[in-house]
């Protein structure tokens, strides 16, 4: 078995700037028309080039009635750190890199409809729909070396990526039962002209279905019970379907090269999990304090980190058969905390 030492000691190192200026105002247009105008402007000086940005936004709320209410915005904005994801090695090595005088900010422009009403007492519901285009978006490109060298601006593509989706939202604020529960359904996909054949793909932390529920019980004056449920789409991954013999070094019995398909055509399993926590409040304290007895995946989910093919069949010193496997974090984990203010 292989082993292989990363060293970032080479990595480059760029000295940057960033600053920006802000100005909004609340405009009633009539008692049941506001509106929100903002502009900002975003500067970032780099390797002496200088980036502006203009970023105007736009939010309008519309009263229909005196529980109906409409909203729509829009927002362009700047981004000038990227994130990248690299699909072909194992481990979850996602990394920030800057913008550079050759690798330009990110910018996207979103608009969002909404509606929100309040049917009863203490009830809010909420429903949007949202768009979001993306420009220059980067990843590493086919092939890239990773830590090869320590300036990954080398080994950068840039394209283009859009998203949209639907939110629910239903909140109760009042009574011994409160809480609130949240459904998010989205799609979120990238292309690249060099990667992927130029086809769209799913982003790697695209997530079609997301599920918050929050629920908190009041027992008495002392005593409250909570519990938080979160559901999430697996990450989309790139797996080897099949592998290769190349005789590419033959002082060392060649090399096993894997095959993929299409980028991130794979998805983890479902990250789900329930905590729930006790609140006690003593009879007495000095000021105000509180314990909490609090459970972390109280059903013990093995949610995915990230996965790694194992060997598990050699002949002649050759790798022949791999197996799939998962490595996963974070178990049941009670906890004991006291809070206290004075």
């Amino acid at each position: 078995m292989k082993s292989t030492d990363f060293s970032f000691s080479n990595v480059k190192t760029f000295q940057s700037l960033e600053s920006g200026a802000y100005v909004s105002d609340d405009i009633t247009v009539s008692p049941r028309i506001k509106a929100n105008v903002g502009f900002r402007m975003s500067a970032y000086y780099v390797q002496n080039e200088l980036y502006l940005n203009p970023e105007p936004r736009l939010s309008l709320l519309i009263k229909t009635t005196e529980k109906i209410s409409l909203k729509a915005s829009y927002s362009r904005m700047a981004q000038y750190i990227h994130l990248l994801s690299n699909s072909a090695i194992a481990l979850p090595t996602d990394l920030w890199y800057p913008t550079t005088a050759t690798v330009g900010p990110q910018k996207s422009d979103q608009v969002a409809l909404g509606i929100t009403t309040f049917p009863w007492k203490g009830i809010e519901l909420s429903s949007e729909v949202f768009g979001k285009l993306y420009y220059n978006l980067s990843e590493f490109r086919e092939g890239a070396q990773v830590f090869a060298t320590g300036d990954f601006g080398n080994q950068l593509t840039f394209g283009r990526g859009w998203s949209y989706g639907w939110e629910v939202f239903a909140q109760k604020s009042v009574g011994k039962l409160t809480g609130w529960v949240g459904y998010t359904l989205s799609k979120t996909v990238r292309q690249f002209d060099s990667i992927n054949y130029g086809d769209p793909y799913p982003n790697k932390y695209d997530r079609r279905h997301d599920v918050s529920i929050v629920m908190n019980w009041a027992l008495s004056k002392r005593l409250s019970l909570g519990g938080t449920w979160v559901f999430g789409t697996g990450n989309a991954i790139t797996l080897a379907v099949g592998r290769y013999f190349l005789m590419d070094v033959p002082e060392e019995g060649g090399s096993i090269i894997p095959d993929y398909l299409k980028r991130n055509s794979f998805r983890m399993p479902a990250y789900h999990r329930l905590d729930v926590g006790l609140t006690v409040n003593p009879k007495k304290a000095n000021g105000h304090s509180h314990w909490v007895f609090s459970i972390f995946n109280l059903y013990n989910r093995r949610n995915t980190f990230f996965i790694f093919y194992e060997t598990i069949d050699n002949r002649q010193g050759v790798p022949i058969k791999f197996q799939a496997r998962q490595v996963s974090l974070f178990p049941m984990i009670p906890s004991v905390t006291w809070n206290f203010s004075f």
